[in-house]
């Protein structure tokens, strides 16, 4: 529940200085964003040295995009490859509403350009330091909006920013594939992956994928996948499910203690282990119909993740456009050359397709 109250008629809001939550109007939270042109700075250096742009366009603002607060409208507009790339530089704001904790950004039709690539990049200053922000591709957002003032883009909750503040996440993920952390470098070289994954239909390059977060480091030296081999393995109630290797869910879960959707690394402790508990998923759906299409077995160590879960339920319930995402996210997290020398067979959308007709199957048969 928010503690948004409100103090001689004026609203106030939750905010993190140096480590302390504050109770803040809007004047006093204006004055502790001050860190809006040290981040500017540094996101533009950033992106010169990470995203390499071949074209710089605009660097700044224009009468067209400009604001009397000189701080809410900067941007750089560039090009990469045949990518027309506009990224705003925003001030996160408190939300305006009454009980109501979260942040947001302000967003304007015009900044809408058409056939280009559009993203924000915020930062919320917490005192001493600063929480920054990225949208996924804000495109298809400002088609839809109408209005003539601005909307407000819910970039974070009260109890994201908590967890960023004190150190009990390094960066979160939310379902609109909004990234919040404070490292500035993670968040430009995930607006590169973003940048050269988008429009594509199916991953061809691995190699540039290490953005975000590295590879799931997958111990290679002891890994040796076996051919499937279905003798003694299907599960006789449910025709098309295969008995798992607990040892190696085990081992993975005592590894891997992140959830590799969202990022959350607390949950709750698993009975009779003193861990985090998490489900652990095999991204390549380790379902008969589906071994059948691979050499390898899907039941080994590289094709397992960990998911929250909330996220789990979501990667097995979620609509099919919702689904495909968190398909693509963790494909960009767990697929490296050594997936592919294992499963030569993968093919993103095959995949998702995969996901789609397994677990609606799976939904009727009471999984």
């Amino acid at each position: 529940m928010s503690d948004t109250v409100k103090k001689n008629n004026e609203k106030l809001y939750r905010n993190i200085v140096n480590g302390e939550i504050k109770m803040m109007n809007h004047n006093e939270f204006d004055k502790l964003q001050i860190h809006y042109d040290e981040f500017v700075t540094e996101a533009e250096k950033l992106i010169y040295k990470e995203i390499k742009p071949s074209e710089i366009f605009l660097d700044g603002s224009n009468s067209a995009l400009s604001n009397k607060k000189k701080n809410n409208k900067k941007f750089i507009r560039f090009k990469k490859d045949d990518k027309d790339i506009i990224v705003y530089f925003l001030q996160i704001k408190n939300s305006g509403n009454d009980n109501d904790d979260n942040k947001r950004l302000q967003l304007y039709k015009k900044f809408l350009v058409k056939d280009t690539m559009i993203f924000a990049l915020g930062v919320l200053s917490i005192g001493e330091e600063y929480i920054v922000s990225l949208t996924a591709n804000l495109y298809d957002f400002l088609t839809r909006y109408d209005g003539e003032s601005y909307s407000s883009y819910w970039i974070s909750t009260f109890q994201e920013v908590e967890e960023i503040a004190f150190g009990k996440n390094e960066a979160t993920i939310d379902e609109k594939y909004n990234y919040k952390t404070k490292d500035l470098k993670k968040i430009i070289k995930e607006l590169d992956s973003r940048i050269n994954y988008n429009g594509k239909n199916q991953l061809t390059s691995f190699n540039d994928l290490d953005v975000l977060f590295d590879f799931v480091e997958t111990d290679l030296s002891d890994l040796k996948v076996e051919d499937f081999n279905d003798k003694n393995i299907t599960d006789l109630i449910h025709k098309n499910k295969l008995i798992r290797n607990q040892k190696i869910v085990e081992e993975h879960l005592k590894n891997y203690q992140e959830c590799i959707n969202c990022l959350k690394k607390q949950t709750f402790i698993k009975n009779g282990l003193d861990i985090m508990y998490f489900d652990v998923h095999h991204f390549i759906p380790y379902h008969l119909k589906v071994q059948k299409k691979f050499k390898k077995t899907l039941d080994s160590k590289i094709n397992l993740v960990s998911l929250c879960p909330l996220c789990h339920k979501m990667i097995h319930l979620s609509n099919e456009e919702e689904q495909g995402k968190m398909v693509e996210f963790i494909a960009k997290k767990v697929v490296n050359e050594d997936f592919l020398k294992v499963y030569p067979e993968y093919s993103l959308e095959k995949l998702k397709e995969i996901y789609l007709q397994v677990y609606r199957k799976e939904l009727e048969e009471n999984e």
